[in-house]
């Protein structure tokens, strides 16, 4: 029994997480140093007490009963992961953590071995990703990434808007199905080397709609890279300028035909 505890006590010590060891009636047992870390407090001020002094005031009233339910279930050689949880530290900040909790015999009874790991960090990294996510779908742009043959794989409601193809519509197909017909081969090969050498390509284009309107666009394609350097996808964003071409069209007209007039 003591081996067995002197292995628990290594491996807690050497775990790069926040580790306790609680017992059935919720005292802390054992902490590592990345308990101390994580909650601010000593590992003196740790043992002893009862876990419930780490839980959230809001929730606090509820946990002894939560604790005492899985206890009564609890079974050596299992793990039970709880993803999304709070903390309280000893200054009284909130930490979001995910616990994992592996049962085993110890003296007294049934303890548990709760493995703390702080997902801050990655919480405000999946906050951010969202963020660009809301933005990119709100674009008042097209916004298309395809895979490195050209395949469809995001389009954002702008496209769909502007195109007239669904995203179900676009998902799987090329950017070709946009082509008009108005520009030479030699034109998209050109933008594919640019892109395909890692640069960015832009201009404008004519494409067409799936009602076979035809419009024009000016574009920014550029190739996604990475963490190697290699290309893994291609990012278009795209702004729709039929209506400025017009414009630009009929200020021309107008000067020739004030042009004629005068001739």
């Amino acid at each position: 029994a003591e081996a067995s505890e002197s292995r628990v006590q290594a491996l807690i010590a050497a775990a790069p997480d926040a580790m306790l060891v609680i017992g059935h009636g919720g005292e802390i047992v054992m902490a590592n140093v990345q308990a101390e870390r994580l909650f601010g407090y000593t590992q003196a001020e740790l043992l002893g007490q009862n876990v419930d002094m780490l839980v959230p005031d809001a929730v606090r009233p509820s946990h002894p009963q939560k604790r005492d339910g899985y206890f009564a279930q609890a079974s050596p050689g299992t793990m039970t992961n709880a993803p999304n949880l709070i903390a309280r530290t000893k200054d009284g900040t909130l930490v979001p953590v995910d616990i994992s909790l592996s049962p085993m015999r110890g003296e007294g009874g049934m303890q548990v071995i709760a493995s703390i790991r702080d997902v801050t960090e990655r919480k405000k990294a999946e906050a951010a990703l969202v963020k660009l996510s809301q933005a990119v779908e709100q674009s008042p742009a097209s916004v298309v990434i395809t895979d490195r043959r050209g395949t469809i794989e995001y389009v954002n409601a702008t496209f769909c808007e502007v195109t007239g193809y669904s995203r179900e519509e676009a998902l799987g197909q090329n950017p070709r199905v946009l082509k008009s017909g108005q520009h030479p081969p030699e034109f998209y090969k050109e933008l594919w080397r640019t892109i395909f050498s890692k640069q960015t390509w832009t201009g404008e284009f004519v494409n067409r709609k799936k009602n076979g309107d035809l419009y024009w666009e000016s574009a920014s394609n550029s190739p996604i890279l990475d963490g190697h350097g290699e290309i893994t996808n291609f990012l278009a964003v795209k702004q729709d300028i039929t209506e400025r071409k017009k414009a630009e069209e009929d200020l021309l007209q107008s000067r020739q035909n004030l042009a004629d007039m005068v001739s």
